[in-house]
């Protein structure tokens, strides 16, 4: 999902498609995000930190910024392609 697609070559079925699947991502995603600031709390308050508790949650909120790009453009193609 972190390749650039060009979303000026999809058909309107297929850009409400795209739509549907990223923000199905989003919602996984911000699952996984807030699962492992939990855990990364929970190793906060047992003096147990390590990389990975960190890096799981700020590896989430990258992909979740991404996804947001994504549908930003998704939903700007959309747009014009619905008023044309």
């Amino acid at each position: 999902m972190f390749e650039k697609k060009d979303y000026s070559k999809l058909t309107l079925e297929e850009l409400i498609q795209e739509e549907i699947k990223v923000k199905k991502l989003q919602k996984i995603t911000t699952v996984i995000a807030f699962l492992a600031c939990g855990v990364t709390l929970y190793a906060i308050y047992k003096q147990n930190v390590g990389f990975i508790h960190c890096a799981l949650p700020l590896g989430s909120a990258m992909y979740l910024g991404k996804l947001g790009e994504n549908l930003k453009a998704i939903k700007q193609e959309i747009i014009i392609k619905k008023s044309a």
